[in-house]
């Protein structure tokens, strides 16, 4: 039998197949409140039962890769939420990742370079329903990218992830 911390982790893991330990850590710590030392014994026990794969950077579903794009834009989602999501998933039509925290619904989507023009199109249909952060590669991309209103801009340094209109 599951805790309820080991089956929420599970729970996320399932949607997203692969997260870095930090951010597991993050999520529990902000929805259940556990400590870093707890989260370890709980990997520890899920890997044991064979449901996850875990080590010192990742924890990942038996048999799964990274998708990097989906960790870097968990990544935005905690910097922008704390951990404190209420829903998070795997997304589509240009989304990488959908998630929601405190009633509000979020829609991150890359842009990679020479990728501005096409990006925004693929999810202005969405974006009057979700708010959407275009993840970009650096804060030049801006110039190139027309969007609505209600549409961010995350870029990441040294420092974490700046987000900005």
């Amino acid at each position: 039998m599951l805790t309820v911390p080991q089956a929420g982790v599970l729970e996320l893991l399932e949607e997203l197949e692969c997260l870095r330990r930090r951010q597991v850590e993050q999520y529990a710590a902000a929805r259940y409140g556990s400590r870093p030392k707890h989260v370890g014994h709980m990997l520890r026990q899920l890997a044991t039962m064979g449901k996850v794969q875990a080590d010192d950077n990742f924890v990942m579903l038996p048999g799964r890769k990274p998708d990097f794009d989906v960790i870097r834009a968990v990544d935005v989602a905690m910097a922008l939420t704390g951990g404190k999501m209420d829903f998070a998933a795997k997304g589509g039509k240009g989304f990488t990742l959908v998630f929601s925290t405190q009633g509000r619904t979020f829609g991150v989507a890359m842009v990679g370079e020479g990728m501005e023009y096409i990006v925004p199109m693929r999810v202005r249909a969405d974006a009057d329903a979700l708010t959407v952060i275009f993840l970009l590669r650096d804060a030049e991309q801006r110039k190139c990218i027309r969007a609505p209103g209600n549409c961010y801009f995350a870029v990441e340094d040294n420092e974490g992830y700046h987000f900005f209109k």
